[in-house]
């Protein structure tokens, strides 16, 4: 039987504000993503900002702390749904915070990259085995990305929350 051939894909999306620049080719900011499938692949996440509408446009001129609205709601994003993997992570069982105070892009930010990280993992769940999503879990937990993402309200340091889980 033949070993599944290896499809390498290249993942663009577009983002007015985003760091990453594809040398120039692309008259528009792109944030990439090398992703491998060969058809027998395990658990996989991908962390998604999409800014809503209402935070499209920021309200002040200029921005608190300088940063405009969707940029506000992405870092917020970012921030709490990698969080959400560390600490889920260490401990599936474990609740995710889900508020900060900030703009209301901010805390919508938070609340939104909470519940998008549990519920992709909630989703893992139900088709590979407990040991299977955590270890996957810890392995992209640790990466430099996640640290970067996190560092913003959590210092590099997984927060679970210490109240009710919703």
């Amino acid at each position: 039987m033949n070993e599944p051939t290896a499809l390498v894909v290249v993942v663009c999306i577009f983002i007015g504000y985003a760091p990453y620049r594809i040398s120039g080719i692309f008259p528009k900011k792109m944030r990439c993503s090398l992703l491998k499938y060969t058809g027998t692949e395990g658990p996989h996440l991908v962390c998604q900002v999409k800014v809503p509408a209402e935070y499209q446009k920021t309200p002040w001129n200029p921005p608190p702390n300088g940063k405009p609205e969707p940029i506000r709601y992405q870092k917020s994003y970012e921030a709490f749904w990698w969080n959400c993997v560390m600490v889920k992570a260490n401990n599936l069982d474990a609740c995710c915070p889900f508020t900060c105070s900030g703009t209301a892009a901010d805390a919508a930010g938070c609340g939104d990259g909470e519940s998008d990280a549990g519920s992709k993992i909630a989703a893992l769940l139900t088709k590979y085995s407990r040991s299977e999503v955590q270890q996957y879990l810890r392995s992209i937990a640790s990466t430099e990305e996640a640290k970067k993402k996190t560092h913003p309200y959590f210092q590099d340091t997984p927060r679970p929350e210490n109240g009710l889980c919703f």
